[in-house]
């Protein structure tokens, strides 16, 4: 990925992340962003990855821009509030088992959907 591939993804990003952060009520975690040039080692089609330490509000979110520069925005912009779900569910996350993974990000998809849905549709609503 040259040097401006990566700007532009990390771009679009950040523009994602500056519209969720502050309305979603993350101003008193401290969260750090991390950028990759390659793709997930352990999974080549991982778009990020997020861990945290919720005892003291601490989470870091790691994009992979190869994955993120074949997202649409509506695509990225999920993956971003996906990703903040996580942070927020952190304390009961569970990855022990693949069935607790499962459900753990089954569980961060529905309310990555619930959100977009709703912001999406008061939108729609408030234009009529």
């Amino acid at each position: 990925m040259t040097d401006k591939e990566f700007k532009i993804q990390q771009r679009r990003v950040k523009k994602y992340l500056d519209k969720w952060q502050k309305p979603g009520g993350f101003g008193w975690f401290d969260i750090q962003i991390e950028w990759d040039r390659e793709h997930n080692l352990d999974n080549d089609t991982t778009l990020a990855s997020c861990w945290s330490n919720w005892q003291y509000r601490h989470a870091t979110i790691r994009f992979y821009l190869p994955i993120v520069k074949d997202q649409s925005d509506d695509e990225l912009e999920k993956a971003v509030i996906h990703e903040l779900s996580h942070i927020l569910l952190s304390g009961l996350q569970d990855f022990s088992t693949k069935d607790k993974r499962d459900l753990t990000e089954y569980t961060t998809t529905l309310i990555t959907d619930a959100i977009y849905w709703a912001h999406t549709n008061v939108k729609r609503e408030a234009k009529k």
